[in-house]
């Protein structure tokens, strides 16, 4: 009995210890994780925040007196984004300080106009910020600025830390090593895969929430500026307003059809089937050659494989359209001869397409976020979701496939590898 006791005790005191490390290493890790979700949250609001002013803030910014945007526009642009609890200012103003347009939030969380003395007590309360330039052309005219303070974290860290107190308490007392060694199993195991997954899926979330909404508040404050222009017979600037409205309309089209494809990509069956690859290049290159914008591109051609591979087409076309629309929209426009380029090549028992183009590439620093969802490169060249090379590798690894991106000195290549079945 007396050995008994002991045991339970020396079980406890190493599950209290156990756990509270545990414990110890969740909060660091949320804490951690919390600190980047809101470094990335600052961002995407400047981002978000640019792209709404940016077609008429070169307006703005020529005036010679009341440099500064309306009530009703500064509202629409920026009260959306102070609602967000951590958001606590978010100001648009020029190189030399002047302020565009600019609101604060209060102890009380009222949002409030701007003055000297609210943007310093902001920026004293801030633990985050992000700061981007907004151009015209290669001029800078612009910039952005958000705030942000963790404050409202704090509350629910402390939460976190008294339920997981709590856990630790219930575990001790209750079926110590038999709960253990159920914890241990339940937990550490998946630990990495859930880890993973709940990470894509927050980014997922998150990024859909705000992307979806960053359209429709810049085509809100657009439409009603273009019917103050058209009331006061600018049929000119209607018109461009109108137009960017219709771009950010197209791009919200484009991110659904996107989103619909992440959410089902997993789920469609589809059987394997006899492709000749050549022959579906060849209709996916006319049917997006209006991408070109009237440009001529020459399609070179490399095939040094037999054109017959099976594998699932749906899957297959969804790659190749990716790549040779990049391959378009992102053309040099300075180039005076731009081409695609589609080599095959068959070695041990590996089918491979490799799809080159002399565009403008991607930028050296961000080779590495080829893949990763919500990455857009060239945004002020061409709009789009940031998904198709991400939807273009859950593809390839659908069909059993990988797909690489090889760094060149002018242009993309991505190589595509694809086991060869009977």
């Amino acid at each position: 009995m007396q050995y008994s006791i002991r045991l339970l005790c020396i079980l406890t005191l190493a599950s209290i210890i156990l756990m509270s490390a545990f414990v110890g290493m969740r909060h660091y890790v949320t804490s951690a994780n919390m600190d980047a979700a809101l470094n990335s949250k600052a961002a995407l609001i400047a981002q978000r925040v640019a792209y709404a002013v940016q077609p008429t803030i070169w307006n703005i910014y020529q005036k010679s007196a009341e440099r500064v945007y309306s009530e009703q526009v500064t509202s629409a642009i920026l009260d959306s984004e102070l609602a967000d609890p951590n958001v606590i200012g978010v100001s648009v103003y020029g190189n030399f300080g002047h302020v565009f347009m600019a609101r604060y939030k209060d102890a009380e969380g009222n949002i409030t106009e701007h003055s000297p003395a609210r943007h310093k007590s902001a920026l004293t309360q801030a633990d985050h910020r992000s700061l981007i330039s907004v151009r015209q052309g290669a001029m800078t005219i612009g910039n952005v600025l958000v705030l942000i303070s963790d404050a409202p974290n704090a509350a629910q860290l402390r939460r976190i830390l008294i339920i997981d107190a709590a856990q630790i308490l219930i575990v001790s007392i209750c079926f110590i090593l038999f709960l253990f060694y159920a914890i241990q199993k339940a937990l550490i195991r998946p630990a990495a895969q859930l880890k993973e997954a709940n990470a894509e899926l927050e980014e997922f979330s998150y990024r859909i929430t705000h992307d979806l909404r960053s359209p429709i508040v810049s085509s809100l404050a657009l439409i009603k500026m273009s019917k103050t222009s058209l009331e006061r017979g600018n049929t000119d600037q209607a018109i461009l307003e109108i137009e960017h409205i219709i771009k950010s309309l197209e791009y919200l089209d484009q991110l659904n059809h996107d989103v619909f494809e992440v959410l089902t990509i997993a789920r469609k069956d589809e059987r394997i089937e006899p492709v000749n690859i050549e022959n579906m290049i060849q209709d996916i290159t006319a049917l997006l050659s209006h991408l070109s914008g009237g440009v001529q591109i020459d399609l070179r051609y490399d095939y040094n494989a037999p054109p017959f591979i099976h594998t699932k087409p749906e899957r297959l076309r969804m790659i190749i359209e990716n790549l040779v629309s990049n391959a378009m929209k992102y053309k040099d426009m300075e180039e005076a001869a731009p081409f695609i380029k589609f080599t095959t090549n068959q070695e041990s028992g590996v089918f491979m397409l490799e799809i080159e183009d002399n565009g403008i590439g991607i930028p050296e620093d961000m080779h590495q976020h080829v893949f990763k969802m919500f990455k857009r490169f060239h945004p002020k060249v061409s709009f789009g979701s940031g998904l198709g090379l991400y939807l273009a590798q859950k593809s390839a690894h659908i069909i059993g496939a990988e797909i690489k991106f090889i760094p060149t000195e002018k242009g993309t290549k991505f190589k595509l590898s694809i086991p060869l079945q009977e």
